[in-house]
């Protein structure tokens, strides 16, 4: 593997692990639990620029998409959770200046979104899957062993949420 191919696995790793993190701190609340869906691809179901209200797994999915094409993070944030969302927002974008720097691009469509079991307001959402990350022209498939992401329904669009 190239270096330039490393370097940007590198950063991508590093970049949803200090996702995870910020995100450990979800709260939690009561209601009643329904079956969530599992979504799949980059494209996520968004209106201007705010996560889909009906799926769990829009939000992650658009926040994801949002992370790797350059796009505004803060529209898939939460805002009941200011400081862990501005931890979110800062980490993204030096995430973004390093792809960006880089040259690299990163498609989301091999990551899958299992929004499992919705609980009141509140959901984890389970990203797993494949990123294809390119540099230089060259693509390789980087298997993406998950992560849970927080989302939190805040009137009435799902939101990450950390």
């Amino acid at each position: 593997m190239r270096g330039s191919t490393r370097y940007s696995l590198f950063v991508a790793a590093i970049v949803l692990a200090l996702f995870a993190a910020a995100c450990g701190g979800a709260s939690t609340s009561t209601g009643s639990a329904t079956t969530g869906g599992s979504t799949t691809g980059a494209a996520a179901s968004t209106t201007g620029g705010a996560a889909a209200a009906g799926n769990p797994g829009d939000a992650a999915k658009g926040f994801l998409n949002a992370v790797f094409t350059g796009g505004d993070v803060n529209s898939f944030l939460c805002t009941s959770n200011a400081t862990a969302a501005q931890a979110i927002s800062t980490a993204m974008s030096q995430m973004k200046a390093g792809l960006t720097a880089s040259g690299a691009t990163i498609d989301t469509s091999g990551l899958t979104f299992d929004a499992g079991t919705v609980s009141g307001d509140t959901a984890t959402v389970k990203v797993s899957g494949s990123l294809k990350v390119t540099v230089a022209g060259t693509s390789t498939d980087a298997p993406y062993s998950g992560v849970s992401i927080p989302v939190k329904n805040e009137s009435g669009n799902w939101k990450v949420c950390g």
